[in-house]
């Protein structure tokens, strides 16, 4: 499948008891590659990965590579896992959107 781009995306995550809903992102993904990119508090946020199978990507945060992430397309339109960013694990789930 080529990429396709889902510019109106939302991810909630939570890192302990903190908990964001509802956070804009744009996600491209396609058989083998995804990319999500977001901003948080003014800085720029932007993830790359792979996968074997077309369902399970393993993702790295760009600029950090020490950051990573495991996100499975549960569904057409969700994206869900782990990821370790500076120390710290929390879990992402991703509504994939490609209007607003």
């Amino acid at each position: 499948m080529p990429m396709k781009s889902y510019l109106h995306s939302t991810m909630d995550w939570n890192l302990g008891s903190d908990r964001t809903d509802n956070h804009p992102c744009q996600v491209r993904v396609g058989d083998a590659e995804l990319v999500v990119s977001y901003t948080h508090l003014g800085d720029r946020h932007l993830w790359k990965g792979t996968s074997q199978d077309g369902k399970t990507y393993e993702v790295l945060h760009v600029g950090n590579p020490a950051d990573e992430a495991r996100l499975i397309r549960t569904s057409d339109s969700t994206l869900e896992g782990p990821w370790i960013e500076a120390g710290r694990t929390g879990n992402w789930l991703i509504d994939l959107e490609d209007e607003p």
